[in-house]
């Protein structure tokens, strides 16, 4: 039997760099909304549109996400093999955001505020620390966790984490 590391590479580059044209896409337009900045219409319509990019971004990486479990037999140590493998790409990341986010947004809070963003950040618009709230953000995909308490976009990781635990 092969082991992990003998199995042959079946990634489709195109639909990598897709999904990263896909992921810039949507981030030029968080960064537009956040910042207020304008760009001409026919940038922020159509299939140039942040809300096309996130459909069309997660419907590739469910392509790809089964695609790479085809080849697989379904037993418990491919189960296992996938379960840490997608922990490890998608929580270390999403750890540091968090941890830069509660520093930068506590800063904003102590000064302040940005009267912008307290609409869509319930971390800035309420009082004190939710630990709760904080504590709920580090496994992801636990219920009662609130996706716009300070990283928005969260949600797509969300998302993404328990379609990853179902697709298997």
């Amino acid at each position: 039997m092969m082991s992990h590391e003998d199995k042959p590479a079946r990634r489709l580059k195109s639909l990598d760099n897709l999904r990263l044209g896909l992921a810039l896409m949507i981030m030029v337009t968080h960064t537009r909304r956040i910042f207020e900045i304008g760009f001409p219409v026919w940038l922020t319509k159509g299939p140039l549109d942040g809300k096309g990019g996130v459909v069309l971004f997660f419907v590739l990486s469910g392509y790809v996400l089964t695609k790479s479990l085809a080849f697989r037999p379904i037993s418990w140590e491919e189960w296992r093999h996938f379960v840490i493998k997608r922990v490890f790409r998608l929580f270390p990341l999403f750890w540091v955001a968090l941890v830069l986010a509660s520093v930068v947004l506590t800063w904003i809070k102590a000064h302040g505020g940005l009267p912008a963003a307290g609409d869509s950040l319930a971390f800035l618009s309420q009082e004190g620390q939710d630990w709760r709230q904080w504590l709920l953000h580090i496994p992801l995909v636990v219920p009662g966790m609130q996706a716009d308490f300070v990283l928005p976009t969260v949600w797509s990781l969300m998302t993404e984490s328990k379609v990853s635990l179902l697709v298997f």
